[in-house]
């Protein structure tokens, strides 16, 4: 009686079993037919930051229905290539993000890039503003420690003429963005690739550092590029930049500042400048 009660619960099971492989096995198909096949693509293993160099502990393999594949994602060809697939990782070792890649999320081409490929600036301009470079020095541009990105002001000293006390400051623009130090541009690879010299190779070097560029490139509106040219022919010693936190944009209204209001002289306090043969002017 015992056994009977076995073997009717061990066809029940297995009964049931084939139910629920039957089920799941419909469940999948129909999944296939709406989503289509299952394909194997290269994910961020871990976050991954921006300008972040890209090698092979950072990715990983997903299955994902091909409805779910992203457009540009980069596939991965196990089987397909000689060493069994590796060159998918291979070919993304030493790429650089351009944006922030979250753990999980896929690796597509227009998330990474080659470093030192994508250079241009003018497509980094806002529409209607102009990029124009001002000539700087450690004294004038917070001893050039300025990166893209950073947000200044731009005043200008001058003479105005007579007595070496007649010099001005004034603010010619202010919350105006540093677009690129030297040739380190704002949202690009922060890369320059040289020549060694020898055997053909090149060398990447990181611009991520450097604090020996001669000037910055700021975008600023048309009207101001007049006013920025002439004070840029005036040399580094006349321009003074003053950097900004990124999230104060206020525009203050600041008046033009005397060299001589400064040291509390007033214009009576001048010597009169004198003439042809000690005439009094």
């Amino acid at each position: 009686m015992n056994n009977r009660a076995v073997t009717i619960s061990l066809l029940m099971a297995i009964v049931a079993v084939f139910f629920v492989n039957s089920y799941v096995t419909n469940l999948e198909e129909e999944a296939k037919k709406k989503y289509g096949e299952d394909t194997m693509v290269i994910v961020a293993k871990e976050d991954i930051s921006e300008l972040q160099t890209l090698n092979r502990n950072m990715l990983d393999i997903a299955m994902v229905p091909s409805r779910f594949k992203q457009p540009g994602a980069i596939g991965y060809t196990k089987g397909e290539s000689k060493d069994d697939g590796l060159s998918d990782f291979k070919n993304l070792e030493g790429t650089v993000a351009l944006i922030p890649i979250k753990k999980g999320e896929q690796i597509t081409f227009s998330k990474i890039s080659e470093p030192g490929v994508r250079t241009g600036l003018s497509s980094q301009i806002t529409p209607g503003k102009r990029a124009v470079a001002i000539p700087v020095s450690d004294s004038n541009a917070a001893g050039r420690l300025i990166k893209p990105g950073d947000r200044v002001d731009i005043l200008l000293t001058m003479h105005t003429g007579g007595d070496p006390l007649n010099r001005v400051a004034r603010a010619i623009a202010q919350d105006v963005t540093v677009l690129a130090t030297g040739r380190s541009i704002v949202n690009n690879v922060p890369r320059t690739v040289e020549e060694t010299g020898g055997g053909g190779k090149e060398k990447v070097r990181s611009l991520s550092s450097q604090n020996d560029f001669g000037s910055l490139i700021v975008e600023v509106e048309p009207q101001l590029v007049p006013a920025i040219a002439l004070a840029a022919s005036m040399g580094p010693t006349s321009i003074q930049i003053v950097l900004r936190t990124t999230d104060d944009n206020e525009k203050v209204n600041l008046q033009d500042v005397k060299l001589m209001t400064v040291m509390g002289i007033t214009d009576s306090r001048l010597p009169a400048a004198q003439g042809p043969k000690g005439a009094t002017k």
